[in-house]
């Protein structure tokens, strides 16, 4: 009897004194590998988007009307007509000085103007889908505005407009492009407009009414 409690003691010493790795076998858990998502960015395009014919004409027309310096009128200008461009105005050739002239005195520069257009129709070039150039016929109407306040109301005219115009690309690309790399050489190289301009007839505010007659009693 005591032997056998003897060697269960002994048996009971040797299971807890033995390392639980020699006891029992480890069976390594399965753990899915995770794998990091991958995200694709689209790389920025840097080319700069010119705008179509339709945008480009009315653009470089209102850019005339609402220069508010001789210098801002003279940039929009150069970036409107070519050079050598062929003009005709109510019926008479005048060449691109005159033009010039004409347009500013029109305009009177510093002061703002609203332009209007009833409608642009662009037709490309013979035998071309290019939609950066080509014929365009449009009407507009350009309400300038002078400096003179006449009843509180500034004065103004009105300009009514039948135009069309050739673009082309007229100067050529240079070799070197300034900052940002935008360059369009797109101008007027023909251009046949029929025009009015009126001054706006300015009203006062309220009506006056006329005097009546006075009469001298007799006595």
């Amino acid at each position: 009897m005591f032997a056998y409690k003897r060697a269960a003691t002994l048996a009971f010493k040797t299971s807890r004194s033995t390392p639980a790795s020699h006891t029992l076998k480890h069976t390594p858990t399965h753990i899915p590998h995770l794998t990091t998502p991958r995200i694709y960015r689209k790389p920025m395009s840097t080319a700069i988007v010119l705008p179509q014919l339709p945008e480009w004409f009315e653009g470089r027309l209102k850019a005339l009307y609402t220069a508010k310096t001789v210098q801002e009128f003279d940039e929009a200008f150069e970036l409107f007509v070519s050079k050598h461009a062929t003009i005709r105005v109510n019926g008479h050739d005048i060449d691109r000085d005159q033009y010039k002239q004409m347009i500013q005195g029109e305009i009177k520069t510093e002061v703002d103007a609203d332009v209007t257009f009833q409608g642009i129709v662009t037709v490309p070039p013979k035998g071309s889908n290019d939609s950066y150039t080509g014929s365009v016929g449009a009407f507009f109407k350009a309400v300038v505005y002078g400096r003179i306040f006449i009843f509180a109301q500034r004065e103004s005219s009105t300009v009514s407009s039948s135009i069309n115009v050739v673009v082309k690309e007229d100067v050529a690309r240079p070799h070197t492009i300034g900052r940002g790399g935008a360059f369009d050489g797109r101008r007027v190289t023909v251009l046949d407009e029929v025009l009015t301009d009126v001054a706006n007839q300015i009203r006062p505010p309220v009506s006056v009414p006329p005097l009546e007659p006075t009469s001298t009693a007799s006595a």
